[in-house]
């Protein structure tokens, strides 16, 4: 069954704490690695072969 309403508030308020009792350096620390890991958007809305036709086509032009 689904969540009741007071222990989805128990959990965010758990949250919320836990991420206001971290240093800024930590936080900031977390939000770069969560960007590194994060998928390019050409990858994301097309896939792989989306992504290959970019760079076959942004490299011909480069040849040229």
């Amino acid at each position: 069954m689904g969540v009741s309403s007071s222990e989805y508030i128990k959990y965010l308020t758990e949250r919320v704490t836990d991420y206001m009792s971290k240093p800024r350096e930590e936080k900031y620390k977390i939000k770069e690695e969560a960007k590194t890991q994060k998928e390019q958007w050409l990858i994301r809305w097309f896939g792989a072969g989306g992504a290959y036709l970019y760079y076959v086509r942004k490299n011909k032009n480069q040849d040229e």
